[in-house]
């Protein structure tokens, strides 16, 4: 390929991409060698590479099988100088690369082993299991144990996400999560699955079929070593003894993973091999045996032409690697050759008389076997029953002999060819290693230095790993004076840490300037500066020129990205002058061994001494930090380990200042340091802010000599504990002698040792006890401690609480702002609410706000949105105020917690949300994800929304969540996708990204997060099926929706029926999970989940039926919309079981009617409607309150949607309002074009069936409505202009069929009904075939569907019917069918469903009987077959083939094919009738039940041998056939009429039917006439 050389205009890129294509479409090596020798020399210079094309590139060549020494050294050059920037997935996808072509480069394992360990939290089970595998495979896991323990630790974290591919490796690599149970029963599972799908007699084409079937569900092509075992032992398959183990692996080729790769001058797939030994013998006729033996190594691949003919053996095509031709296993060539010479050896001659060979076979493959070879030894198993087949495998990283080493690089092999290196300028002379250099180094080293010069050094180096030179440095570490590292010294430290320079001088100004937590090695020591005038410098130039960093020496600086380069090629010079700045970072003086050594010396004689305690806080002109900075700090309880930094260039102390580029401390990072620098003021006052104001503080509480040598005494003891136990003794000794100060800077001191360890402990309550007892004499100082130290432990101990309360008015003149404000937190973290002291609060804020600095300001305002305080509008107005006029002071963070606290008590201050936006907008790339979620969040609470913010914050979040799937916190991605919801943004990339790293670890994402994310996409209708599918697999297999709380679980059911989205599964679940928690629910709660489980038409009967016990109590709770959604939800379910509940809700909604809304009333009639509950009070109610003359809420009120609702409701339940109606008719004509078709189509079917209603009136409607419906494509305001349905015509044409001569305007309607939906649904029908499949099953009911009409009426159903051929006779009452409906007997309709039998117009389909006549003859069959069936409709739970064949959802033929006696050679079938998904499934109605037993009594026929099957059987099929039935046919018994017809043309099918109206009044007077 041309195209890879340079020049040719390709990039790296292109050619990582195209090998990535062949990798995944299995094209093999011979095309792959000039994508890589392309690669190799386009990507020359490493610092340019694009790490994942590097990854991708070598993925494919180990996909492929090719190996090349160049692309593998220069992949792993690669990943050793950019280990970093890899991604997770991408240094796993490496490391098995590498383990597949099983060539080690010790170094770039280290390498990726330490990143690993760096970022062992990053990666999926899959990287996990991949690791394993490849450092097993490599031979390296037993050599690295920390890598060992991290990978064991990490699997444990995410058994849960663990797939069966990965598995098949993480059973088998030694890890102490390799047996861990979980692990062990996941396997069971997967190994049950695979038995049952293998399981057969005889290994067919159909079990071919199914076994592929399940491991496509199972996406799995091996088990490993331990999973193969088991499978074997499973399908009784033993496995060989030692003895045969230890010749097969003797009979492998040593190194057989390297033995090809050095033919070939490069490394390839490692080798595997299959040996056997067998005994075969047979019986004959008379008693002679013939016998064969002998043994076989075959290896795996393309051997050249096969020798195998018969071909008794099937392989399987697997799904991982679809592609690979598995015939060619080792293993499955042994086991057919050996068929084979059966047949050769006149063993056997088929496959029939293979059962009679007896023998034994013994096999050994080198790895572990894949799923087709497992299947290939059942087949043998079967195909020779009564030999003994032994088959195993070992890993391949065995240690029995002949055990394969993988291909080493040359610099690992140390021998032969030099290793590769670098290109090296030439060396100035100062570079020569001189003897006692080399001798010094091999002594610091324990190991031998032969290099003549620092190049070779660094070459010897290169050939250590990253865990031998820290062992050196570990065991060679240079003493540390405890006397030198004061408690004080360590913390100066972490505030400016200093920066050593190769001239021994140390810069204690700190690398302010330089943001260095993107490489962990340097938040340690800072920057490295190199000088040109010393020996050692010199050196290190040296160093650099053969690392490629020659450029650092021009610009005198090595900053963090050429250090990481540096460290990671392992030069000794760096890393023992990181021990030394590590030394000095913590304070201390690095003490040398001998006199001798210069650079030690030299930071020695100019490092600064450790500071005296006793020196003033500042001077006052320059503001410099001194010791005295540090006894303030102590004095606070500043720890080591604190991210701030609190003091600006001069060492001036400014609360909002960050610390080396990252942002000022959340909220919870504050109070986890406790009350901040304002504590010094024990000593003096510090220089605040950029005011340089000075915040002086003078306690009231002063210690007495004897009080401080108490305390001083005392923490020495404490220090000296030895953990929770023996500090808790000491405590309980002493507590009772502590002075106020004491016990409070006591208890934070044990806070910050413990935590909420001992919090439960009545030794810690006594020191609570004391402090509260001592809060009277306490200074402010030691309340904010001790209160600092309650929310720290999140322990509400009122006694304290109280005593600080009533303590903190007397002491807020001595006390600071930032005391204030860690008060303020205390009580919101506790909840503690008392209103004098929060009132003297809210005073003391609102005099001294203008003394407070940003984070202050912030940290009240918080905590006042969450604490009833008193006069909070005019404490909020005057803080927002103060953060407007000095919002450059703040930090973005601090902006973001101030819109969020206004956003939470409900203020929307558009200058505030103007500006937090358009500062995060304009420094979106450092924005913190914390704080920019924040105010994501405020922005939705509060309605704001600003385009130009939320699209950059889109484009924010989506390349955060590209870079690594756990950049962004959990919460942090719902409250976004939450916020996004509710103002209605969307963006489909980024909602695809959200659900993608949710998928990836669900576990991650608490429960209320889930609950957030998933309402967030429901908001937004973004229904992504995958996503709702693994979530509810997460929900109930998972285990999840046991943590979820009552919020949650109606949360998630909420957003499913918004959604749409119906698992039957997953419903059941929250259902469940909702039952014991009920009595927690709010009554929005019950409200919002009945409604929710009704919009997805799923009836939960426990749920319901603890619902109805449990909502009247509480009904003075609900509003009247809890109430409305609680009766729209039971209307939508259809709910049956309590009627009285649902009237007694209905009453208690009306004595509120003067708190309802239009949709309040409306709803709760279409439930009763939907529910067939006759309830003639609340109706009447309804009418009275909505026509009154003075209404509050009168019907021109109402939307168009609410009346036609509220009016289609009256009428179907037979309660009839004149005024009511009178004034719907009067709105309907004012309004008719604001309603849509649908709603105009109820109004005028309900003042139809009521007989009101005049000609004019209905004409009038008609006029105004037929231009809408006649135009193709409807334009304009109104919404009547839409795209009319069928359903919207055929309702008004129905329902004004009587007058339809009187109307001109319907012949105009319809004309469009038949032009655009009857006459194409006649043809349809008429075009019907079945016998000759045409349409498939399948695509009839989808044709059907689209139509989306359920039925059309009598009169155009008789149009349609007898069209095909079926013939409408007039009603006749059938007495029978009449007694079936209203008889006495206990199994009656009447007695069955009661009263709603006789008041509903929409009859439920379990309602619907009908009555069938028959009788068949046909011309070659004498007998003739007659009779009258009475045909319910079928129960869901009863005959359940009859259903799912009426269902059909999955059939491919209209013909079942049966198995009858005397088919006279023809293969007898039945007819299938189908029904279709008509807005629900119909297979249940009776009048294609009613066919579909006209069917069976022919079937019945022909297996009784009355009749006699020929294929011509159903098309000569004669006779009369008439179905009474009392409801109009819908649409999909039409098409089951037609089916029959069209099987068996000339039977005489009639249909007689009427209204179900005309049906309920004869049921209705037959039940009175019985009753009088």
């Amino acid at each position: 390929m041309q195209m890879s050389c340079p020049g040719s205009g390709i990039a790296a890129g292109d050619l990582a991409k195209l090998a990535w294509a062949f990798g995944t479409s299995g094209l093999r090596e011979l095309h792959f060698e000039p994508l890589a020798e392309g690669f190799v020399m386009l990507t020359d210079d490493q610092s340019s590479n694009d790490p994942e094309h590097v990854a991708k590139m070598v993925w494919a060549a180990a996909k492929v099988g090719y190996g090349s020494v160049a692309l593998m050294d220069r992949v792993a050059l690669q990943v050793q100088v950019q280990v970093a920037e890899f991604r997770p997935s991408s240094l796993a996808n490496i490391a098995w690369s590498f383990a597949t072509l099983a060539y080690l480069v010790p170094s770039m394992m280290a390498a990726i082993s330490s990143e690993v360990l760096r970022g062992i939290h990053r990666q999926d089970a899959r990287d996990l299991a991949n690791l394993a595998f490849a450092f097993a495979t490599l031979c390296q896991l037993k050599e690295d144990e920390p890598l060992k323990e991290a990978l064991s630790e990490e699997v444990l974290k995410k058994l849960n996400w663990i797939q069966p591919q990965s598995l098949a490796f993480l059973t088998e690599v030694g890890l102490e999560a390799s047996t861990h149970p979980f692990l062990l029963q996941k396997l069971n599972e997967i190994l049950d699955h695979l038995v049952t799908a293998l399981a057969t007699r005889e290994a067919t084409s159909a079990w071919k079929r199914r076994v592929e079937a399940a491991l496509q569900e199972l996406y799995l092509d091996h088990l490993g070593s331990v999973g193969s075992h088991l499978l074997l032992s499973r399908l009784q398959i033993d496995a060989p003894d030692q003895d045969f183990i230890l010749r097969a692996m003797q009979s492998f080729p040593t190194c057989a993973g390297r033995t090809r790769g050095l033919e070939t001058q490069r490394p390839q797939q490692r080798r595997i091999f299959a040996y056997s030994e067998h005994r075969l013998q047979t019986t004959d006729a008379t008693g002679g045996r013939d016998a064969t033996a002998g043994r076989m190594l075959r290896e795996h691949g393309f051997q050249g032409l096969r020798r195998w003919q018969k071909g008794w053996l099937k392989p399987l095509t697997l799904p991982v690697n679809h592609y690979v031709d598995r015939s060619v296993c080792a293993e499955f060539q042994v086991l057919n050759e050996i068929c084979d010479l059966v047949n050769e050896e006149a063993l056997a001659d088929d496959m029939q008389s293979c059962a009679l060979v007896e023998g034994v076979v013994q096999l050994l493959v080198s790895t572990a076997p894949c799923l087709s070879c497992i299947s290939a030894a059942l087949q043998f198993q079967l195909l020779f029953p009564k030999v003994h087949l032994q088959f195993g495998c070992v890993q391949p990283w065995s240690e029995l002999p002949g055990g394969c080493e993988p291909f080493r690089s040359d610099e690992d092999l140390h021998a032969g060819a030099a290793a590769p290196s670098p290109p090296s300028p030439q060396q100035p002379a100062e570079a020569e290693l001189s003897e006692a250099e080399r001798a010094d180094l091999s002594e610091l080293c324990d190991m031998p230095i032969d290099a003549r010069s620092w190049e070779e050094l660094l070459l010897c180096l290169q050939r250590c790993s990253h865990q031998r030179l820290a062992e050196i440095l570990r065991r060679k570490r240079w003493r540390v004076l405890s006397e030198t590292v004061p408690e004080r010294a360590r913390r100066l430290a972490l505030y400016q840490i200093p920066v050593f320079c190769i001239d021994g001088s140390i810069d204690w100004r700190g690398c302010q300037e330089e943001a260095l937590m993107d490489v962990p090695w340097t938040a340690a020591f800072g920057l490295l500066k190199v000088s040109s005038h010393t020996e050692v410098s010199l050196k290190v130039t040296s160093l650099f020129q053969a690392a490629k960093l020659e450029e650092v020496v021009a610009v005198r600086k090595l900053r963090a990205r050429e250090w990481q380069r540096v460290l990671n090629l392992d030069v000794l010079l760096g890393a023992v002058l990181f021990l030394h700045c590590h030394v000095l970072s913590l304070g201390g003086r690095c003490v040398p061994e001998r006199e001798e050594d210069e650079v030690v010396n030299q930071v020695i004689a100019t490092e600064t001494p450790p500071p005296t305690s006793g020196e003033v806080v500042f001077e006052e002109d320059q503001g410099i930090i001194t010791s005295g900075t540090l006894a303030a700090v102590d004095e606070c309880g500043w720890e080591q380990g604190t991210a701030w930094y609190p003091f600006d260039e001069t060492g001036r102390y400014d609360v909002d200042r960050s610390w080396l580029g990252a942002t000022p401390p959340t909220l919870e990072e504050w109070e986890e340091e406790g009350s901040p620098v304002e504590a010094c003021g024990r000593n003096a006052g510090l220089t605040g802010g950029r005011k340089a104001e000075v915040r002086g503080f003078r306690p009231e509480v002063q210690l007495s000599e004897g009080e401080r040598q108490s305390l001083q005494s005392f923490i020495q003891r404490f220090d000296a504990c030895a953990g929770l136990e023996a500090t808790l003794q000491l405590l309980q000794r002493e507590v009772h002698s502590f002075f106020g100060f004491q016990a409070c800077k006591v208890l934070q001191r044990f806070t910050k040792k413990f935590g909420a360890a001992g919090s439960k402990d009545n030794r810690l309550h006594l020191l609570l006890g004391r402090c509260a007892a001592a809060m009277s004499t306490a200074d402010g100082i030691s309340l904010g401690r001790a209160l600092w130290s309650l929310g720290r432990l999140h322990l509400r101990h009122e006694a304290l609480l109280q005593a600080a309360a009533a303590r903190l008015p007397e002491l807020l003149d001595t006390c600071g702002p930032i005391t204030i404000a860690t008060v303020w937190h205390a009580f919101e973290v506790l909840q503690f609410e008392d209103a004098k002291c929060l009132e003297a609060l809210v005073q003391d804020m609102e005099k001294r706000l203008w003394e407070c600095d940003p984070p202050e300001v912030s940290i009240v305002l918080h905590a006042a949105a969450q604490l009833a305080v008193p006069k909070r509008e005019g404490l909020f107005e005057k803080l927002l105020e103060y953060v407007r006029q000095r919002s450059g002071r703040f930090s973005a963070r601090h902006l973001a917690v101030c819109l969020h606290a206004a956003a939470k008590v409900g203020l929307r201050d558009e200058a505030l949300c103007q500006m937090v936006t358009d500062r995060f907008r304009a420094h979106i790339a450092d924005t913190d994800a914390l704080a920019l979620t924040s105010a994501v969040y405020a922005c939705g609470l509060v309605a704001y929304f600003q385009p130009d913010f939320f699209e950059s914050v889109a484009a924010w979040l989506l390349r955060q969540l590209r870079l690594d799937h756990r950049r962004i916190e959990s919460q942090q991605i719902s409250n976004m996708v939450y916020s996004f919801g509710k103002l209605g943004f969307k963006s489909e990339q980024l909602l695809m990204a959200c659900a993608q790293n949710a998928m990836q670890e669900f576990w991650r994402f608490k429960p209320q997060e889930l609950d957030n994310l998933t309402y967030g996409m429901a908001l937004l209708k973004w229904r992504h099926e995958p996503y709702l599918n693994a979530l509810a697999q997460h929900l109930v297999e998972g285990g999840r929706v046991r943590q979820l709380d009552c919020q949650s679980l109606v949360s998630m059911a909420y957003s499913s029926a918004l959604l749409g989205y119906a698992n039957p599964v997953m419903l059941r679940a929250l259902g469940d999970q909702a039952i014991p928690k009920l009595l927690r629910f709010k009554a929005e709660e019950f409200s919002i989940m009945v409604y929710s489980l009704g919009v997805l038409n799923f009836r939960h009967h426990d749920l319901l039926a603890h619902v109805v016990q449990l909502v009247p109590a509480a009904l003075p709770k609900f509003t009247t919309q809890n109430m409305s959604n609680l009766l729209h939800g039971l209307g939508l379910v259809s709910f049956d079981r309590d009627d009285d509940f649902v009237r007694h809700v209905c009453d208690h909604l009306s004595s509120r009617f003067d708190q309802a809304t239009a949709q309040d009333i409306a709803n709760p009639i279409t439930a009763l409607m939907r529910m067939c509950i006759p309830h003639e009070r609340f109706f009447r109610q309804v009418a009275a309150y909505i026509t009154a003359p003075s209404s509050r809420l009168p019907l021109k009120d109402f939307t168009p949607q609410e009346i036609a609702n509220t009016i289609y409701g009256f009428d179907a339940l037979q309660v009839f309002d004149v005024t009511l109606f009178e004034q719907t008719q009067r709105e309907i004509s004012k309004r008719v074009e604001e309603f849509i078709p649908q709603e105009a189509a109820n109004v005028l079917w309900a003042v139809a069936k009521q007989g009101l209603g005049s000609v004019d009136f209905f004409e009038e409607l008609l006029r105004r409505m037929a231009p809408f419906a006649e135009a193709q494509r409807p334009s304009g305001p109104q919404r009547m202009a839409v795209e009319w349905g069928a359903e919207d015509l055929e309702k008004p044409l129905a329902a004004l069929r009587p007058w339809r001569h009187q109307l001109p305007s319907y012949e105009r309607l319809d004309r469009v009904f038949r032009t655009r939906f009857l006459s194409k649904i006649a043809q349809f029908l008429m075009s019907l075939s079945p016998a000759s499949n045409m349409p498939l099953p399948s695509q009839y009911q989808k044709d059907f569907a689209a139509w989306d009409l359920y039925q059309v009426g009598p009169d155009y159903t008789e149009e349609l019917l007898r069209g095909v051929g079926v013939l409408r006779h007039p009603w006749r009452t059938d007495q029978e069918l009449l007694r079936h409906y209203v008889g006495n007997e206990p199994d009656s309709l009447l007695s069955r469903y009661g009263e709603k039998l006789l008041i509903s117009v929409l009859p439920a389909a379990r309602w619907v009987s009908s009555r069938l006549f028959f009788r068949l003859a046909s011309p070659s069959n004498s007998e003739l077959l007659e009779g009258a069936l009475l045909v319910e409709p079928a129960h869901p739970k009863e005959d359940d083939e009859a259903n799912q064949r009426r269902f059909g959802a999955s059939a491919t033929s209209w013909r079942e094919e049966l198995e009858l006696s005397g088919g006279n050679g023809h293969a007898p079938f039945r007819p299938v009738l189908l029904s279709t998904f008509l807005g629900n499934w119909r297979h249940r109605h009776t009048e294609v039940v009613a066919l579909d037993l006209l069917v069976d009594r022919v079937l019945q026929a022909l297996q009784q041998r009355s009749w006699r099957w020929h294929p011509r059987l159903w098309e000569d099929l004669e006779g009369e056939v008439e179905l009474l039935v009392p409801h109009t046919p819908c649409l999909s018994c039409v098409g089951a009429f037609t089916q029959l017809k069209r099987w068996a043309p000339r039977l005489r099918i009639a249909v007689l039917y009427q209204d179900w109206r005309d049906w309920r009044k004869l049921l209705r007077d037959t039940v009175a006439q019985r009753a009088t």
